[in-house]
């Protein structure tokens, strides 16, 4: 577990941010997407592109949470990114699906709700992400080392 005080902005280790941007192409043609956030290997929030909501998964990580979903500019560009880049990326790889796939029912079964097809593909959007946040948690780690 990532160990960080916020009453005095301590950190412990070196941090390492991950960002994974999942795609999905929906029965009714729609594309959406969503993101997953982990610092040190921790989950510590999930973004659902679709709704903008931020979800908290890791205890401790409401802080970094709130940080960014007050943010309006990243929570546009997580959206208009995931938009773009899932179309184009589920666009290029749907003829290679319809190649494999095969029927599950007759063609006149009556429609049923279906789950969503998934797939995730590193982008060099994520960098512009991770990239900003990096030189923060750095900046920050300057700070607290400088405070400690």
């Amino acid at each position: 577990m990532v160990y960080m005080k916020q009453e005095n902005n301590t950190i412990r280790e070196p941090l390492t941010l991950q960002a994974r941007m999942c795609c999905g192409h929906e029965v009714d043609g729609e594309f959406n997407g969503s993101w997953d956030f982990d610092l040190n290997g921790h989950k510590m929030f999930h973004v659902d592109s679709i709704t903008g909501k931020w979800t908290e998964v890791e205890p401790g990580s409401r802080w970094m949470k709130e940080m960014w979903e007050n943010n309006r500019d990243v929570t546009i560009f997580l959206k208009m990114t995931s938009r773009g880049d899932c179309r184009s990326w589920l666009e290029e790889i749907k003829p290679h699906w319809e190649e494999k796939l095969e029927p599950t029912a007759s063609p006149i079964a009556p429609d049923v709700d279906q789950a969503s097809s998934m797939a995730i593909k590193p982008n060099i959007s994520v960098l512009l992400i991770i990239l900003p946040c990096s030189i923060l948690l750095w900046f920050l780690r300057r700070i607290c080392d400088h405070e400690g």
